[in-house]
């Protein structure tokens, strides 16, 4: 496996999903390396970025294949206990693709119906979760010229991760650049 070098920034984020919750911050600056997710994403020309704030880490990586492109989000809580996120409905997360106005092209939950009812995501001690969406090739042609960003979000909290698009080439043999960006919102319900 080829490690490429970054530089990996995790700002100073807020973590309160609904009231009562504590919020919980953490800063650091410092070098990074590539890693992929999982067995899913593993290509040199993979978009990644993290964030972690001790007690949950997101991972968010976007790759462009031939059939298309796949968005994986994963959780992971690193500590002993569990480690629980409420939602106000089913939706636990969301991916999206934005132009370079911000305007959505494309959002993972349009035409989906989920449970009205207040739901949980709980990930247990030492465990992880995965999201995952694949934009079949026939339907990411449509937004594929205009698409800028790739974003995933875990639903009433404010965890946002963006990633620049990848845009795959045949003869592509410039170095790997990653782009990232962290959004830090409220901890109220996102409506990208």
């Amino acid at each position: 496996m080829k490690y490429l070098p970054i530089i990996a920034i995790t700002a100073a984020m807020a973590f309160a999903c609904l009231p009562g919750r504590p919020v919980l911050a953490h800063a650091a600056m410092g070098l990074g390396v590539d890693v992929p997710l999982s067995s899913t994403i593993s290509s040199d020309k993979d978009n990644y970025a993290s964030l972690s704030n001790g007690q949950l880490t997101a991972e968010f990586a976007v790759q462009e294949k031939k059939d298309g492109l796949h968005m994986e989000l994963k959780l992971t809580n690193p500590t002993k206990n569990p480690f629980v996120i409420d939602h106000r409905c089913g939706q636990s997360y969301d991916f999206f693709l934005l132009d370079k106005k911000g305007t959505v092209l494309y959002r993972w939950s349009d035409k989906m119906a989920f449970t009205q009812a207040l739901t949980q995501t709980e990930i247990p001690a030492d465990a992880s979760v995965t999201y995952t969406a694949d934009i079949p090739a026939k339907e990411y042609r449509a937004y594929k010229e205009k698409a800028l960003l790739a974003r995933a979000s875990i639903t009433d909290t404010s965890y946002v991760l963006s990633l620049k698009v990848p845009h795959r080439t045949h003869e592509d043999s410039s170095p790997v650049t990653f782009h990232g960006g962290i959004s830090i919102g409220s901890g109220s319900y996102h409506d990208w």
